[in-house]
C-alpha cells in the first residue's frame, strides 16, 4: 500500500493531510505547538542575573572591558563605538526609538548628523 506522506524534498512540502504545508514556519501537524503551550517551558533559568551580577563584581568588570575597548585607540572605530553604546545606554538609559509619522501630513521631516569631535563626513 502507498504511503500517504508526499515527498519532503523542497519548498511546498505537504503532511499527511494535503491542506496543511510542511516547512519553514510550518511545521508537522502531530509536531505543533498546542494552543497555550509555550515554545520555552523552563525560560530563562531561575538565579542567571544574580549570577552575571556576582561573576561581573556586579557589572563593574563589564564597564570596564567597554572602557578599555572605548580607550583603545587601535580598536576598529565600530567597536569603540559600540562599547561608547553599551556605556551610555547604561548609564542615562537608552533613548526613545519610535518616531510618530505620517506620511499624509504636509509637514517635513528633518534629520541631523551629528558627528564626533575629529570624526569627517564620508
Amino acid at each position: 500500500m502507498p504511503s500517504k506522506r508526499k515527498s519532503l524534498s523542497g519548498q511546498g512540502k505537504t503532511s499527511e493531510a494535503a491542506d496543511h504545508p510542511v516547512g519553514p514556519g510550518h511545521p508537522p501537524v502531530g509536531r505543533r505547538f498546542k494552543p497555550g503551550q509555550s515554545g520555552n517551558p523552563g525560560g530563562k533559568p531561575k538565579g542567571f542575573g544574580a549570577l552575571i551580577r556576582q561573576e561581573t563584581k556586579d557589572g563593574a568588570e563589564l564597564v570596564r572591558t567597554a572602557l578599555a575597548i572605548l580607550r583603545n585607540t587601535k580598536a576598529a572605530n565600530r567597536d569603540r563605538l559600540k562599547a561608547a553604546e553599551f556605556l551610555a545606554d547604561r548609564g542615562w538609559g537608552k533613548p526613545p526609538t519610535s518616531i510618530n509619522f505620517n506620511p499624509g501630513d504636509d509637514s517635513a521631516m528633518t534629520f541631523t548628523l551629528v558627528l564626533a569631535a575629529g570624526e569627517s563626513e564620508a
